[in-house]
């Protein structure tokens, strides 16, 4: 462990992992789990640990093996995950501010509800993940892998998600304002009713993506590829569509008034 090391959280932790060898696999009530902030378990094989509601403020669990854990409401802000192999995990409703998510394996994860608000989840997989309801706010999603993950309602603005893969993913009624989606592959996604105001979309794939009702004002959507695109009720008022595919039948679609401008066709 590297920093000030609280007084007995080595022998905390090497008791903590004695009973985990052992079969012990429920801490989140253990008198061990108590002032695990700042513990350093990178490397180790946790799978099915149970770590719900524990304060794990900045531990560290680079590279381990923590497939189907259960850290349901736990605190890991500042935590390290890197590379971690985390399928399955359980992270609902846990808060995971500013936390180092990058390249973590976390397909199918649960993250229900949960705060990455400014985490850093660059190259993280998120296959068929759910966060529904999850914030993101300002989180680094830069080619990120969510093909089929669910994003309901989850409030991504000003995330940046640059050439991220979010392939037939549920966007429905999520916060997109201000996010930076450029080259993202949005193709047979749904982000009906989402709120996309000023996002920047420029290059983006939106091949068959379902934008039925979405508000895309003032978004730059220039070069994207709009081939079979549904834009019924789209708001595209002041969007920059320079370059992309849109088509005659799909700008009737969509909604491009501008208030108090006149029309934008």
């Amino acid at each position: 462990m590297s920093g000030d090391i609280a007084p007995g959280l080595l022998e905390r932790v090497g008791q903590l992992l004695e009973l985990y060898a052992e079969g012990t696999r429920d801490f989140s009530e253990s008198p061990l789990a108590v002032g695990l902030a700042g513990a350093d378990l990178s490397g180790l094989y946790l799978g099915f640990i149970d770590l719900s509601g524990v304060d794990l403020t900045g531990a560290m669990f680079r590279r381990s093996e923590l497939r189907n854990s259960n850290f349901k409401g736990a605190l890991l802000e500042g935590a390290a995950l890197t590379h971690a192999e985390a399928a399955e995990i359980d992270l609902r409703e846990c808060s995971l501010l500013k936390a180092d998510l990058r390249a973590a394996y976390l397909n199918r994860a649960r993250l229900v509800k949960a705060d990455l608000g400014g985490a850093d989840m660059r190259k993280v997989f998120l296959g068929r993940a759910d966060l529904e309801g999850a914030r993101l706010v300002e989180a680094d999603l830069s080619d990120a892998f969510a093909r089929r993950a669910n994003l309901q309602g989850a409030d991504l603005s000003r995330a940046v998600l640059p050439y991220a893969n979010l392939r037939k993913a549920d966007i429905d009624h999520a916060n997109l304002t201000g996010a930076d989606l450029t080259g993202v592959d949005l193709s047979m996604a749904s982000l009906r009713q989402a709120d996309g105001v000023g996002a920047r979309m420029s290059g983006a794939a939106l091949h068959d993506c379902n934008l039925e009702g979405a508000d895309l004002r003032d978004a730059d959507l220039s070069h994207t590829h709009l081939d079979g695109a549904v834009l019924r009720g789209t708001r595209l008022a002041g969007a920059n569509l320079h370059g992309s595919t849109i088509t005659d039948e799909q700008r009737q679609q969509a909604n491009m008034t501008v208030v108090s401008r006149g029309l934008y066709r």
